[in-house]
């Protein structure tokens, strides 16, 4: 008997359910385990053998996400400012929010804590932030375009893959 090819099948599955109406990624994820659980989960229990150091991998990245985000979010300008003092006063848990917070600061995608950083992580971070605004704004005004130009129709009605491939690269935009 031939081998699965496991990412194809999961793919295959999660296509049916996303490619037409509307949908939420959970919604999809959930519907999918729960036919696999029913129907093939043996199918179910390799597919996810073989992506477990991905699903690990991308916790890590969900958790120093959710860690960055919660010290942006908790933080206001002014105690950020106050909390910045406290630190340089002695208070070495004045910032701990902020100090072990970790980021990429290199093309290797390697990760410190912002309290570990030099000068040239700081510089490497600061420009991975400036580079993903250029790609939002770049974005937005695709999006915006095509919002223009749809009006009250649906985008399929309007265009079709090619004209938008070419929309979109004329942007400058590379697919995500």
């Amino acid at each position: 008997m031939a081998e699965r090819d496991h990412e194809l099948e999961m793919r295959e599955l999660i296509l049916a359910r996303t490619a037409s109406g509307t949908w939420t990624s959970r919604g999809v994820a959930r519907d999918v385990v729960e036919q696999l659980r029913s129907t093939d989960p043996e199918f179910l229990h390799e597919w996810l053998d073989r992506r477990a150091e991905n699903c690990v991998w991308q916790t890590v990245n969900d958790i120093t996400r959710s860690q960055r985000a919660h010290a942006r979010q908790t933080r206001g300008r002014r105690e950020i400012a106050d909390a910045i003092a406290a630190h340089e006063a002695g208070d070495g848990q004045a910032m701990r929010s902020w100090l072990d917070t970790a980021y990429v600061v290199n093309p290797q995608r390697e990760r410190k804590n912002l309290g570990d950083m030099r000068r040239p992580d700081l510089l490497y971070v600061a420009s991975g932030y400036r580079q993903t605004a250029r790609r939002a704004q770049m974005h937005a005004a695709f999006f915006e375009a095509l919002a223009n130009k749809v009006g009250d129709k649906t985008v399929r009605e309007v265009y079709d893959d090619q004209q938008i491939d070419t929309m979109y690269h004329s942007l400058g935009l590379e697919p995500a």
